[in-house]
């Protein structure tokens, strides 16, 4: 069960710590008897429109930022259970280095800390890149130096104007060097899968609404998360953003079956002006399942923007 923890870990943390969404997105539409919908879709990630709004001002959605220009994101995550209490928290910094002349966007991101403090059946591992201090567990300090290759390393992307990736980045350099168990560059690039929604290629109002569908693969195996995204409020600096969904997955571990189930509430705030998510918040409630063993546990995490 301790290598299923860290791999719920790992995978929560891909889920919802990066930035942007899906690569190579086609476009397709459809229609529903009541509401008129749309679909964007790729290999990993497809979202659905649905116009429910009311009669209230109407907005198009843009990732539009100034060229050049950087954001600062600080990001924490706190997960806990019976066996496993953890707080993870990451900064980054992006920077949009110019625009190309279709539209889109190149942008570096650089992640410049990262701190754990995890309590896990019994065993406690602390450390922050930040600090020189020297554990006195040798693990301890093996993953704190694994975790510095991810530091200071510029890694760049192409977005485009729906804050969906045309080109994603390459952390193959990067994973090779920490060496971690089980994983792999894919796994680190679906990190940048989910921090802003995909926009939809409507104008939108309050109470309209969208769903995305993410399919995340894991060395344990696949899981899967169905987001959607209801227009709270417009106005002329920020568009608020409920967010609901459910986490499915099905893993193996030492050849054993592990259901996992979850749902998740939040919301994230998006700048009127450019399109950055200014704010996110979600509450993630998750039930992993083997034999009739249920082990629930919560996470937790903010994310800002600046």
């Amino acid at each position: 069960m301790k290598s299923l923890i860290y791999c719920i870990i790992l995978t929560s943390i891909y889920l919802f710590t990066g930035c942007q969404s899906s690569s190579t997105n086609d476009n397709t539409s459809a229609s529903a008897t009541k509401n008129n919908t749309s679909a964007l879709s790729s290999e990993n990630s497809a979202i659905e429109f649905v116009e429910g709004g009311d009669s209230g001002p109407k907005i198009k959605l843009k990732f539009n930022p100034a060229s050049p220009s950087k954001k600062t994101i600080l990001m924490k995550m706190d997960l806990s259970s019976e066996q496993l209490n953890m707080v993870m928290e990451m900064d980054a910094e992006m920077n949009v280095k110019s625009k190309t002349k279709e539209g889109n966007f190149i942008v570096s991101s650089t992640y410049k800390r990262v701190a754990m403090d995890m309590d896990v059946m019994g065993q406690n591992v602390q450390f922050d890149t930040d600090k020189e201090s020297i554990s006195s567990q040798e693990e301890v300090n093996e993953l704190k130096n694994k975790m510095k290759y991810l530091l200071n390393t510029p890694v760049e992307m192409v977005l485009n104007q729906q804050a969906g990736i045309e080109k994603a980045p390459d952390f193959t350099e990067i994973v090779n060097k920490m060496n971690l168990p089980g994983q792999s560059p894919e796994q680190f690039n679906q990190m940048f899968d989910n921090l802003f929604a995909i926009y939809p290629n409507q104008e939108i109002s309050v109470g309209d609404a969208w769903y995305k569908t993410i399919k995340t693969s894991t060395n344990a195996g696949p899981l899967k998360i169905k987001a959607k995204y209801l227009v709270k409020s417009i106005t002329t600096s920020e568009i608020n953003l409920a967010l609901s969904g459910d986490l499915t997955g099905d893993l193996m571990e030492a050849g054993q079956n592990v259901q996992v189930s979850g749902e998740m509430q939040g919301f994230i705030i998006v700048d009127a002006k450019d399109g950055w998510t200014k704010k996110v918040e979600i509450i993630q409630d998750m039930n992993l399942s083997n034999g009739g063993q249920d082990m629930k546990m919560t996470q937790k995490i903010d994310i800002d923007i600046k």
